[in-house]
């Protein structure tokens, strides 16, 4: 089956129903039947520009709505689709054509076409398209976020893409699944992204998408009644702020899923009482997605926890020689399942670090409770070592999030002038706080060594497509604090 059928069924049933809104965009809101007439317009461009089954091309539009078009599109006549952020994709997608509406080339690209409006224009008519491809062939490639490194890529088949949104209506609890309406904060580029887009397409649900500024965009959740967000911590806490400053505007969701890193008790209890009493938080990779997922309520009492292990999954902490440790034992987490790959496109140096033996080990450190509660200590590789006492930024974050006014915090380690890593942090607010009494805050709930030596408050966390924390662009941003 190929994962773009389900889309224009929905097209058949109901075609005038509304399937993507961005508010304030140039397109805006746009119905099934013309979603799938523009993108019948951008497969017979893409074929008569040379494009065929099996190409791997590469998208990277700033115009969310367009960018939808275009995979849609490349989707209908079976060429690969990889969406990238930056004008640059790893040499082992073998791109062979770049559709762009940025300035200048693309690395790895053979070549480069414009993103215009010449892919929207023709008489909506299908493509001539040869038989449909083996359930098993590349349907979709997505790049990993690249946080600590250099970008992999990850091949998706038609067959893993169908098993990975199938899973969604087990894995969410029953509210997620029944909301037709869902605001998806987390970009087409990233894994989840994606996953959620075909899901609600499949569904004959309408997917929200941000618009040109926040105030179009809260007005759009109340004016469509949007019933679900799915968002990173980073994009919840951002709409948080919003609505706790602006009571004017009442949150219509009935659920939001926290996706891409570590929901903070602190923010889930505050996106709780002012957004949604229904959070559910929901873990996984671009290996393998979902892993874990539960609604945030159930799991307050466990530091750390980020759900129950999903059906179809196998996860555990593994201790030395890659030896599985028993319940309740930390260790290194691995998974594998129904929803995993067997690894990175090309095979590029350094795989046999996250692929070993059938399993997929994420870079996490925790455990897996008796009753199947997968907890997460933190990351192997952000780990900030302290003379020796090695600690996850998530116990700093927790911390500075618990801080009134404080929307969102990031902790990393920092060299000093004599080389000796400390802990620094930067935070979001919406107010300005004052950094002694932070740290003062952080003194009375943490160990002396784990204080931030210096916590400086930013206009704007960076974060990767993903939504998780950036944290190579928070190394470049300390030199300037």
């Amino acid at each position: 089956m190929n994962i773009f059928d389900a889309f224009l069924f929905q097209a058949r049933h109901q075609p005038t129903a509304p399937a993507i809104c961005a508010p304030g965009r140039t397109l805006g809101l746009i119905s099934y039947g013309r979603l799938e007439a523009l993108a019948n317009n951008a497969a017979r461009r893409a074929l008569a520009q040379g494009i065929k089954r099996g190409d791997t091309v590469a998208v990277i539009c700033t115009d969310p709505v367009l960018h939808w078009i275009l995979v849609l599109g490349l989707g209908r006549i079976g060429a690969i689709s990889v969406s990238a952020i930056e004008p640059s994709v790893p040499a082992e997608c073998n791109v062979s054509v770049a559709i762009t509406d940025t300035a200048g080339g693309v690395r790895n690209a053979a070549r480069v076409l414009a993103a215009d409006g010449e892919w929207l224009a023709g008489d909506g008519q299908p493509a001539d398209v040869e038989s449909e491809p083996d359930r098993h062939a590349t349907a979709r490639i997505i790049l990993t976020s690249g946080t600590t490194g250099r970008s992999k890529a990850v091949a998706l088949s038609h067959d893993v893409v169908i098993r990975r949104i199938q899973a969604f209506d087990v894995a969410f609890g029953n509210r997620i699944p029944t909301c037709a309406r869902t605001f998806v904060d987390v970009g087409i580029s990233a894994n989840i992204g994606f996953l959620w887009g075909i899901y609600l397409l499949a569904r004959g649900g309408t997917l929200f998408l941000r618009g040109r500024d926040a105030a179009e965009t809260l007005q759009a959740f109340t004016l469509y009644n949007v019933q679900c967000m799915v968002a990173s911590p980073g994009g919840m806490a951002e709409f948080l702020d919003y609505y706790e400053q602006s009571p004017a505007f009442t949150s219509p969701f009935e659920a939001v899923l926290s996706v891409g890193s570590l929901l903070s008790k602190p923010l889930a209890d505050r996106v709780r009482a002012a957004v949604c009493s229904h959070v559910v938080s929901g873990y996984g990779a671009t290996e393998g997605n979902p892993v874990a997922a539960a609604p945030t309520h159930h799991i307050a009492g466990i530091a750390g926890a980020v759900g129950y292990v999903c059906p179809g999954m196998v996860v555990q902490a593994a201790g030395a020689a890659a030896r599985p440790l028993a319940a309740g034992t930390e260790g290194l987490i691995r998974f594998r399942g129904h929803t995993c790959v067997a690894g990175y496109l090309g095979n590029p140096p350094g795989s046999e670090a996250f692929f070993r033996d059938g399993w997929f080990y994420p870079g996490d450190i925790g455990r897996v409770t008796a009753d199947g509660v997968l907890v997460i200590a933190g990351r192997e590789k952000t780990i900030i070592d302290l003379g020796g006492d090695k600690i996850s930024p998530d116990t700093i974050e927790t911390a500075l999030m618990s801080y009134p006014g404080v929307i969102l915090a990031a902790a990393f380690g920092q060299p000093n002038a004599l080389g000796i890593e400390e802990a620094w942090a930067v935070v979001t607010a919406n107010t300005s706080l004052d950094s002694a009494a932070m740290r003062a805050h952080c003194a009375r709930k943490l160990p002396a060594v784990q204080v931030p030596a210096r916590i400086a408050q930013v206009p704007e966390i960076p974060r990767t497509a993903a939504g998780k924390v950036d944290r190579r662009r928070l190394q470049e941003m300390a030199k300037a604090l």
